[in-house]
C-alpha cells in the first residue's frame, strides 16, 4: 500500500493495526513562530488524517517506511498450515 504524505515525516505518521484493522494517522506539528511573527502563505496543508482499512484474514504487516513524501507499507499473507489445502495421494 501507498499514500502520498508531502510535508509529514516519519515521526508525524502512526501505523498501527488492531483487531485486523490497519490504522495509518498523520498529524503535523505546528512550528513554534518567533513573538509577533505570522504566516501569509501556507502552501502545504498542515491538517491531520486517519485512515482504516479492514486487514484481509491472516494478512500482517511486515514493515512501514517514508520516503520522498510517500509512505510505503508492506502486507504479507501468512495461512496457517492447517489452513492450506493439502492433496491426498491415491493408493
Amino acid at each position: 500500500m501507498e499514500f502520498a504524505v508531502a510535508g509529514f515525516t516519519k515521526e508525524d505518521i502512526t501505523v498501527t493495526t488492531h483487531k485486523g484493522t490497519l490504522i495509518v494517522q498523520g498529524e503535523k506539528k505546528e512550528k513554534e513562530l518567533p513573538e509577533g511573527a505570522v504566516y501569509t502563505h501556507k502552501g502545504i496543508a498542515t491538517r491531520k488524517f486517519l485512515r482504516n482499512f479492514v486487514l484481509p484474514e491472516y494478512t500482517e504487516v511486515l514493515k512501514a517506511k517514508v520516503e520522498d513524501g510517500i509512505l510505503s507499507i508492506t502486507l504479507v499473507r501468512s495461512i496457517p498450515e492447517e489452513q492450506k489445502p493439502k492433496t491426498i495421494a491415491i493408493k
